[in-house]
Order: C-alpha cells, then sequence, then structure tokens
C-alpha cells in the first residue's frame, strides 16, 4: 500500500487525473501540438547555418572551453 502511495505521488497529473484540478492546470492540461512539425516547410523550419566566421567563432568558443577545463 506505501509504494502505491508513494508511485501515485510521483505521477503527472494528467496521468493521476482526468481533468485539470486547478486554473493553472488548463493552461498546459493537452499538450498536444497544434500543428504537426514539418520540416520540409521553409516558413516553420530554420536550419542552422554556418559561414566562415561562425565556423571561426565555433571553433574560438571551443578552445576556449576546452583550455578553461584543463584548469
Amino acid at each position: 500500500a506505501f509504494l502505491k502511495i508513494i508511485n501515485g505521488a510521483r505521477k503527472e497529473p494528467t496521468k493521476k487525473y482526468t481533468h485539470p484540478q486547478t486554473e493553472n492546470q488548463e493552461i498546459g492540461w493537452i499538450s498536444t501540438p497544434l500543428v504537426i512539425p514539418d520540416r520540409s516547410d521553409r516558413r516553420l523550419n530554420f536550419p542552422r547555418q554556418q559561414c566562415e566566421i561562425t565556423k571561426f567563432m565555433e571553433a574560438a568558443w571551443r578552445l576556449k572551453e576546452q583550455t578553461e577545463n584543463l584548469r
């Protein structure tokens, strides 16, 4: 009985109850996305792009982090 209570307390609210218990829970109770993400739609997807300066700075930051971790 004790383990059942502990395991029940660890569950997310959506798995414990069928309806939101507070006003704040109503905001994110149904968390399914409204629009299915489409990676091929260029209006909604902004892939990471690199040019010379971003590649240079990424390498510089990586080198800086490595030298700081050695200290």
